[in-house]
């Protein structure tokens, strides 16, 4: 879509806006092996994934019983006593 707009002889005429965005996804559309992002990747990755989660594991008791620990100790402990005396 274009604008609208006279020339000299007052005749309309539109002027276009060309995109170079949209032209750049145009031929990767229908030039692909040219225009489209080559990317090549190559390697080899190789985890302990078992220990990871044993780790991971570890921490999470780890922390979870120190959490425990720090809550019991922020909470005031009451204790009643009921003396029995016999009167």
């Amino acid at each position: 879509m274009g604008k609208l707009v006279k020339d000299d002889d007052g005749k309309p005429i539109e002027i276009r806006e060309h995109s170079d965005h949209l032209m750049a996804i145009l031929l990767k559309g229908h030039r692909p092996e040219k225009y489209r992002e080559n990317v090549n990747i190559s390697g080899t990755v190789t985890m302990e994934l078992s220990a990871r989660i044993d780790n991971a594991i570890k921490r999470f008791e780890a922390t979870t019983a120190r959490d425990a620990v720090e809550t019991l100790d922020q909470q005031p402990i009451l204790i009643e006593h009921k003396s029995r005396r016999s009167t």
